[in-house]
């Protein structure tokens, strides 16, 4: 049997059936709620493999050379040609011999060894893959005959820190910094191992040389700001946050803690505007969950959290004109969200869509008929049956840390079980 929308007055509403909306063309992505990785600098670029030395590659012309047939003739020009060649390559052995000479290669301590000349990129590969026991141990092959090497020294602590290793991860990074003085991301992880071994100072450290070595590297502000933060520095926290949202306005990390710096530093409408910013760009998680909390709680409701099925989804509050059912705000893809929720996610669960406008219960009712319209518009599989409305001309109340809250408009979905009865 067929279930009838339920509302104050008990008459069915009618199902309106018009064509899609052409404008519902965006799309909204709730991923799973995961916490940002620690690793803040650039992706790694997988180093090309080096070009053979200039000497090699010129035995190589001169075996290519020797590889092709000559029929010997008297020409001139052929004769100069040929001598010219067997010069060229008395001249080049004989340098290869006084360059053999001059440098010890057999001896590597002795050579500062050029990141080029070393084959890093399957090591670096494995670790951006997150194989960290098989990137160290390709790493631990390569630094036996270059233990000097900064750079192989930063790939290995990177490896063990990955491994939640600190204490194997200090001697390496400690190294790589003090064989660099170019490198900020050297510096940066020494301090980052520091912060994972609980020595604060020597963590700022870290990141305070990084920056003095390139004031513009993103990764120390970052952690440098979470530093003060933990320690209730709001202001200096404040300033590094603020370099990194110049640079980068929608970084996750440092959007959020600008607004709790904010709302320390007693500077609310401050605070409210940065996170209003980091919602418009990551409404989901659970510091999204936070933010919509504290900004409920201090009367700002353009955002709402819904219950559908066991999740908690954020949407912005959807506006519309005075006095109309003409959607003004509101981002169009909720309905899609919606809809997909209800159709794949939860096929035994009902859509409860729930309208308060002061003062005007038709114009209430008009509202949620609208929403559903469009909801159904969308999605044409899905029974109209399974959305239900309900619409009060009275203002809607909100109990939000002992303080109720009154919104002369509102939208509220959730959803229940369909065999639910209420009461």
């Amino acid at each position: 049997m067929n279930r009838k929308d339920t509302h104050t007055s008990g008459a069915p509403i009618p199902v309106d059936t018009e064509d899609q909306y052409r404008d519902l063309t965006s799309r909204l992505a709730f991923l799973p709620d995961a916490q940002p990785p620690p690793d803040f600098t650039d992706r790694v670029m997988a180093q090309l493999p080096a070009r053979p030395p200039w000497l090699a590659r010129v035995k190589q012309v001169i075996r290519r050379w020797r590889s092709v047939k000559w029929t010997l003739s008297l020409t001139p020009y052929k004769w100069g040609l040929g001598l010219t060649c067997l010069l060229a390559g008395i001249l080049i052995f004989r340098f290869t011999d006084l360059w053999s000479d001059a440098v010890p290669t057999s001896n590597p301590q002795a050579i500062d060894l050029p990141v080029e000349r070393i084959q890093l990129a399957e090591g670096v590969q494995l670790l951006e893959k997150e194989y960290f026991k098989e990137a160290r141990a390709w790493f631990a092959q390569q630094y036996s005959g270059a233990s000097h090497e900064p750079t192989l020294n930063y790939y290995l602590g990177r490896c063990h820190l990955a491994l939640d290793q600190p204490r194997e991860a200090l001697p390496f990074l400690q190294r790589a910094a003090a064989g660099s003085s170019s490198r900020p991301e050297y510096h940066f992880w020494l301090g980052l191992c520091y912060w994972a071994l609980k020595n604060p100072d020597q963590e700022m450290a870290g990141y305070q040389q990084a920056l003095n070595i390139d004031p513009g590297f993103l990764p120390a502000h970052v952690y440098a700001g979470h530093q003060y933060m933990e320690g209730g520095q709001w202001t200096l926290a404040l300033d590094h946050y603020r370099q990194v949202l110049e640079v980068t306005p929608d970084h996750r990390e440092a959007l959020f803690n600008s607004g709790v710096a904010l709302y320390n530093l007693k500077q609310g409408e401050q605070a409210k505007e940065t996170w209003l910013t980091y919602l418009s760009h990551y409404p989901a998680g659970p510091q999204a969950m936070q933010v919509v909390g504290w900004l409920n709680a201090n009367g700002d409701f353009s955002y709402r959290s819904h219950v559908l099925g066991n999740r908690h989804m954020i949407f912005r509050a959807t506006g519309f004109a005075d006095g109309t059912c003409q959607v003004t705000a509101g981002d169009q893809a909720v309905w899609q969200v919606i809809g997909r929720q209800l159709l794949v996610l939860m096929p035994e669960m009902d859509l409860h869509i729930v309208g308060y406008v002061e003062g005007d219960a038709a114009l209430a009712r008009c509202r949620v008929q609208e929403i559903k319209r469009r909801i159904l518009s969308e999605f044409r599989q899905l029974p109209a049956d399974r959305i239900r409305l309900s619409w009060f001309g009275v203002p809607k109340k909100t109990l939000l840390e002992n303080r109720v809250h009154e919104l002369k408009e509102s939208i509220q979905f959730f959803t229940l079980p369909a065999n639910f009865n209420s009461v």
